[in-house]
């Protein structure tokens, strides 16, 4: 061997140190999302159905929906996590128009309950609306008498209760003895307009 070829080095082939095989491998980037499930566009026209009861207020058909995504695609979390959300929303509208009064006597009975938890307003809405249908309704126009007193409006109760009164006139031993109206009828011009007048026959007072 001749010094010239001593001296050379031998050059590294190109694929030294690299695995055999062809090129390197490379890793998939990282959060890269996983391809759709075949059912996924039958979960979203499911949840979307559910989303146009909900913006037209038909929320027994909306809860419909999104119960039936949570059955039948119980995979597609993120749907869910926003289906539920909805169906909170339609549980507390269904509750409310539950215990909504549907006649004049649940009405009264619910003014009743929100007098005794001292929810005077919900109270005076409900009897407002039984009077507004039958003008009438002693009961009703003596609770608005009972709750009128109790915002210290003292010519609204008056008012209401000589309603009441005149309504149905045993009203008005019912109104004298009233604890929720001792404030009111501390004033004696109040209370002068409330007794019976001597004039009138014992079943008239």
């Amino acid at each position: 061997m001749s010094k010239a070829q001593r001296g050379r080095t031998r050059p590294k082939s190109a694929g030294a140190g690299a695995p055999r095989g062809g090129a390197t491998r490379r890793a998939s980037p990282a959060g890269a999302s996983e391809p759709r499930r075949a059912t996924y566009p039958d979960a979203v026209a499911t949840y979307e159905r559910g989303m146009t009861a909900v913006q037209a207020h038909r929320y027994a058909d909306a809860l419909d929906a999104f119960r039936t995504l949570s059955a039948q695609y119980p995979e597609e979390q993120e749907l869910l996590e926003r289906a539920r959300v909805y169906e909170a929303v339609c549980e507390r509208h269904l509750a409310r128009a539950s215990a909504e009064p549907r006649n004049l006597e649940e009405r009264v009975y619910a003014a009743t309950l929100a007098l005794n938890q001292g929810d005077v307003d919900t109270a005076l809405g409900h009897l407002e609306a039984v009077v507004a249908a039958d003008g009438t309704h002693d009961g009703a126009l003596y609770m608005l008498g009972v709750g009128h007193a109790l915002r210290n409006d003292s010519r609204l109760a008056l008012s209401y209760l000589r309603r009441a009164i005149a309504a149905n006139p045993s009203n008005r031993a019912a109104a004298l003895h009233d604890e929720q109206l001792a404030s009111l009828l501390r004033d004696d011009a109040i209370r002068a307009a409330l007794e019976p007048d001597p004039g009138l026959s014992p079943g008239s007072r």
